[in-house]
């Protein structure tokens, strides 16, 4: 569903910054797989909305993994003549009935539940995805490829040295114990990064990755994550609990700097290469300082308050890292900097909800 708050987001804050080379892309076909997910979503309606303005149209070739429906994020593009969607597993061998000129591979399971839950579809989805469609962008000669990578992969390298956050893309990381199957989705996004990269410098595939963190914004689902966790509890128990002290500190990016920051690396990025994509870092926040933030956006559009409730009778042992900061210089050096402080982005899911008429139920 494409909500005012959106669209907002896209004629205000992206199309004014790339609206010459979306429409550069004129008669292009672009395939995006897991193009129905929050991030990459942004990239599509910014895309679709640019071809109001070209004679030759965009394609777009949308894969997901599950049936689009009603309630699906971009469900309102299901009659566009212009948007095919095929639903298809990028873990398992597929053709493609079209010349692709652009692939932007943001497949991934990225729900940290899943990850425990299915690590042999979070690994595959990632790697042998991944590997179809270099062996096709080898073969067809693409002139862009994108992938979704996530700045997860850095371990957490606040446990070597706090001064090694903000963490910059040099970073070796932190290797994790592969037994762990919370690691499943990092080994993945590193094995899919070393292949990439090994098509480039082999075969001259136009490689190029995105190393996202924590972005947040409308669309995000009941997914386990923080932010949503949050607003879910705050909006339907009018409370919000945290199950430790909530030291453990943050850099969120809202969902229209992300994809302001991946049409810098499609457009402007080297191929090649890697990029963090992050906040702002002197947004830095604690989670306890995050839940009472939401706490006060509710609150406030409720009218009735929403008190923070730490759980530290009950707590489990942490297995997320203390911090995850990003140094976004390589891309600032590109043009990016983030625009949405985290107050306003929230804000702004807030008024997302709102829209819908979801405020009252479950997201």
């Amino acid at each position: 569903m494409l909500t005012k708050r959106i669209l907002q987001d896209i004629e205000k804050e992206i199309l004014p910054e790339f609206k010459s080379e979306i429409l550069n892309l004129s008669g292009k076909t672009i395939l995006l797989t897991g193009g129905n997910s929050l991030l990459a979503s942004y990239l599509v309606d910014s895309l679709v909305l640019c071809n109001s303005s070209l004679q030759n149209k965009i394609k777009l070739i949308i894969i997901n993994k599950n049936p689009m429906t009603s309630d699906s994020r971009l469900s309102h593009l299901l009659k566009d003549e212009n948007v095919k969607f095929i639903q298809q597993d990028v873990g398992r061998p597929f053709s493609l009935p079209y010349k692709i000129d652009i692939i932007i591979h943001a497949a991934s399971r990225s729900n940290p539940q899943a990850f425990k839950e299915d690590p042999v579809d979070t690994i595959l989805a990632n790697t042998q995805g991944l590997y179809h469609l270099l062996e096709y962008a080898k073969l067809h000669k693409v002139e862009q490829f994108l992938f979704f990578s996530s700045g997860e992969i850095y371990g957490n390298p606040s446990d070597i040295q706090t001064s090694l956050t903000p963490t910059s893309e040099s970073f070796s990381s932190v290797i994790l114990p592969p037994e762990d199957l919370r690691v499943s989705y990092i080994h993945a996004k590193r094995l899919s990064e070393a292949l990439g990269f090994a098509y480039n410098k082999q075969h001259n595939v136009p490689f190029k990755s995105a190393r996202i963190m924590l972005g947040y914004g409308p669309g995000i689902r009941d997914d386990g994550k923080v932010i949503s966790d949050f607003f879910n509890s705050a909006i339907n128990k009018n409370e919000i609990t945290i199950w430790d002290h909530g030291d453990a500190t943050r850099v969120f990016a809202y969902v229209s700097d992300v994809a302001r920051a991946l049409f810098y690396i499609l457009f402007k990025g080297e191929d090649g290469q890697a990029y963090n994509i992050g906040g702002n870092n002197e947004e830095l926040i604690s989670i306890k300082n995050l839940a009472d933030t939401i706490a006060s956006v509710v609150s406030e559009k409720k009218g009735t308050p929403v008190p923070v409730i730490p759980n530290i009778k009950n707590r489990s042992p942490r297995e997320i890292p203390d911090t995850r900061n990003l140094n976004i210089e390589k891309i600032k050096a590109l043009g990016f900097s983030p625009k949405v402080p985290l107050q306003e982005g929230l804000g702004r899911l807030l008024e997302h909800y709102t829209e819908q008429g979801k405020f009252n139920e479950r997201f």
